[in-house]
């Protein structure tokens, strides 16, 4: 993920491995001790460095880039 994506911080990386493996947005906030829309925030912003248009699973888009990996 980081050499698709080197401007995705070390906590976003963290997060969209969390996703991958299909935790929900509450799931990921309690392991992280971190607020829901804490966690929104950071998907939010992986979605814009990742170029991902709003209709397009996020979770699928990552599983994709794990399959080719």
């Amino acid at each position: 993920l980081q050499n698709i994506c080197p401007a995705l911080t070390p906590k976003e990386q963290h997060i969209c491995s969390l996703i991958r493996i299909r935790l929900q947005t509450k799931e990921i906030a309690v392991k992280l001790n971190a607020s829901t829309e804490t966690i929104k925030w950071h998907r939010k912003h992986i979605r814009k460095k990742l170029d991902i248009e709003d209709n397009e699973s996020l979770t699928v888009f990552l599983s994709k880039i794990a399959d080719r990996a």
